[in-house]
C-alpha cells in the first residue's frame, strides 16, 4: 500500500463564498464547495445532468489565496486527496465527513465571469500549490527532516503536513 496514490482532481463551481477560519494555533483554514456535473443519456433515451457537491478543504498560504480571489461563482480547479474524518455532534453522536483536502488549486475564471469559457478578463489564470515541509526546507537550503514529526496532519495523512484536526477549533462543515 506504500505506493498507492491519493489524489483526485475537480474541476467546478463555487457554490458559495469560501469560509475562511484560523485555528487556535492561528493557522489558516478556508473551505468551499464546489459543482460537478455531468450529463449522461439514460436508458429510455432521455438527456439527463447530475451534480455532485465536493467539499474542499485549504490549509496555509492556499487558504489565505481561495479566501482572497474565490467568490461564489468562481471556475476553479483542485488536485487533492480524499479524506474522511470523524466527528461527534452536540448530541454525543459520532459523525464523518468526506472532503478533499487541497494540494493545488487553479483559478480559471473569477466569479463575474460568468460562463465566459475560463476567461479571466484579460488576466491569466493562477495555479498555487501547497507545499510540503521538506519542499520548504529544501528551498530555504535546510535540510529535510528538521521539523518532521511535529504535526501528524489532516485526517491522519500526513503527506500535506496539514494542522492535525481539533473538533474545539472546527464547526462541521
Amino acid at each position: 500500500m506504500a505506493n498507492d496514490l491519493n489524489q483526485c482532481n475537480f474541476t467546478g463551481r463555487l457554490g458559495a463564498n469560501p469560509d475562511a477560519r484560523f485555528t487556535a494555533q492561528g493557522t489558516a483554514v478556508t473551505t468551499f464547495r464546489i459543482a460537478c456535473g455531468e450529463s449522461f443519456t439514460d436508458a429510455q433515451g432521455q438527456k439527463q445532468e447530475r451534480t455532485e457537491w465536493i467539499t474542499i478543504v485549504t490549509w496555509k498560504k492556499l487558504a489565505e489565496l481561495a479566501s482572497q480571489y474565490l467568490a461564489k461563482g468562481s471556475f476553479v480547479r483542485i488536485t487533492g486527496k480524499f479524506t474522511t474524518r470523524k466527528w461527534t455532534d452536540r448530541d454525543g453522536n459520532d459523525r464523518y465527513s468526506s472532503e478533499i483536502v487541497a494540494r493545488e488549486m487553479q483559478f480559471l475564471s473569477s466569479a463575474n465571469s460568468g460562463q465566459q469559457g475560463g476567461q479571466n478578463n484579460g488576466q491569466s489564470s493562477g495555479q498555487y500549490q501547497q507545499q510540503t515541509q521538506s519542499q520548504q526546507g529544501a528551498q530555504a537550503g535546510q535540510g529535510y527532516g528538521q521539523n518532521q514529526g511535529q504535526q501528524q496532519g489532516y485526517g491522519g495523512g500526513g503527506s500535506f503536513d496539514e494542522p492535525t484536526f481539533n473538533p474545539d477549533d472546527e464547526i462541521p462543515f
